[in-house]
């Protein structure tokens, strides 16, 4: 809490929490959970960028999109692959910038959103440049995109549902 004059007077949480409106210190388990991830989830990333079976990619892409293809029955105009890499995409990128936001509370959500879509523009660059033999999509970095700032804008939910919550 702090008092009308500016003056912190929750001691159970330090100024700067207290200030922000966190809803957690940062020992909570969930602070902790998401940091531990976040290296691991970029390690899965970075695979993902970099497997050289441009087949082994097809399968995983195809068996995201073919539930979703049957869904639009004989009204489905778009390959299974070709949704399933929409779907991996954009989807792909939703864990990271939630996770980084939820573990790097103090760091605006947009500097997350901007170091995934630089992220993403970074992988795109190294399959392009790498003798991989995997195509570099500049349609990726937009679904890429746009998944980060799902991912931002999620974080943003859970953190004012967190504050607003009775305690």
């Amino acid at each position: 809490m702090t008092s009308p004059n500016g003056v912190h007077t929750d001691h159970r949480l330090p100024p700067e929490h207290a200030a922000s409106g966190l809803p957690n210190a940062p020992e909570s388990p969930g602070f902790v959970v998401a940091r531990v991830l976040v290296p691991l989830y970029l390690l899965a990333v970075a695979a993902a960028v970099l497997v050289p079976d441009p087949h082994a990619v097809g399968t995983f892409k195809y068996n995201l999109g073919a539930p979703v293809q049957r869904l639009g029955g004989p009204f489905a105009q778009v390959s299974a692959a070709g949704i399933g890499d929409v779907i991996g995409n954009v989807v792909g990128f939703i864990p990271l910038t939630l996770l980084l936001c939820l573990g790097w509370r103090r760091v605006p959500g947009r500097i997350w959103g901007i170091a995934a879509t630089l992220l993403s523009i970074a992988a795109e660059t190294a399959q392009y440049l790498l003798p991989i033999n995997r195509r570099a999509d500049p349609w990726n970095i937009v679904q890429n995109s746009a998944g980060a700032w799902i991912g931002v804008g999620l974080a943003v939910l859970i953190l004012r549902w967190g504050r607003n919550r009775p305690h």
